[in-house]
């Protein structure tokens, strides 16, 4: 199989029934900066290069729509497509220029839990200033699936998007990256079979900033789920809350950074999800 890696996260979209509300969160609550609308969607940037962190979707369901994940080059794109292809992989959208706000050529396919990923290339960069924010998001770090069946779902990722396996804690939660990121995608095993969105997190640029993001957080009454703690694998600062749909978004920073020949990690131990041993009861899980 020929080496097309994904280069990176580049944003997550969410279905709303409520746009207005949620835009509201993630513009006066979370510290995202409204950059585009396009076709009744919202886009939001970070206080970072890309044009975009996140959308918006009005929708009759809430909850996650796609993530997106971006490759180098269009011929990545069109190897990618007919990978999937051969694979049986279902494509939703084949390849097409403008796919969406802020992108270049894209294409839409469904994992084996029915999770829409989009792969994109010439993801657009941000214009303009971001403003004054008590909170700033860097960028989308992270995504954690939850899945009845992690093996299926791994072999996707790996075989599929070559994606590479960094850490596990055994019958919990694994963890894979694609860049230097000790992960970009991790996948927790789910305890009431369903399959979906356990979290996203959205990164700040140091501890202090993340200190900061969860004093307005309190400020502000956002629905704290977990945390603050310190993650064993990744070795990431984590608080988790809610935004109006109840998707749980996680404020993080200082994710460990790894080689690409770096051996994967295993443990035996849940206790390992929180360091600090905050003992809240979430483990990754929903």
């Amino acid at each position: 199989m020929s080496e097309i890696a994904v280069a990176r996260l580049a944003s997550v979209r969410f279905n709303t029934t409520n746009l207005s509300n949620q835009a509201q969160f993630y513009t006066d609550r979370w510290g995202l900066e409204p950059a585009e609308t396009h076709d009744g969607a919202i886009y939001f940037r970070a206080d970072g290069p890309k044009h975009h962190v996140l959308s918006l979707h009005e929708s009759d369901v809430n909850g996650l729509k796609s993530l997106v994940l971006e490759v180098p080059r269009g011929e990545d794109l069109e190897i990618l497509h007919g990978r999937l292809l051969a694979a049986g992989v279902p494509v939703e959208r084949g390849i097409t220029s403008d796919f969406e706000a802020g992108t270049g050529l894209g294409m839409s396919c469904v994992d084996p839990d029915g999770n829409v990923v989009e792969i994109v290339t010439g993801f657009a960069k941000a214009t303009g200033s971001y403003g004054h924010r008590d909170i700033k998001p860097q960028d989308v770090n992270h995504v954690v699936l939850e899945s009845s069946d992690p093996a299926r779902l791994e072999r996707f990722y790996i075989d599929m998007l070559n994606f590479r396996l960094t850490e596990r804690i055994n019958g919990v939660i694994s963890f894979y990256a694609c860049n230097t990121n000790h992960h970009t995608v991790a996948i927790a095993q789910s305890r009431d079979e369903q399959n979906g969105l356990n979290h996203v997190a959205f990164e700040l640029q140091d501890w202090e900033a993340w200190s900061r993001a969860l004093y307005y957080a309190g400020e502000r009454g956002l629905t704290r789920v977990a945390g603050p703690g310190r993650h064993g694998p990744g070795h990431n600062l984590f608080c988790y809350y809610r935004d109006e749909d109840r998707n749980v978004v996680e404020y993080t920073t200082e994710i460990e950074q790894i080689n690409d020949d770096a051996p994967p990690i295993f443990h035996d131990d849940p206790s390992q999800f929180d360091v600090w041993k905050s003992d809240l009861g979430y483990d990754g899980r929903q």
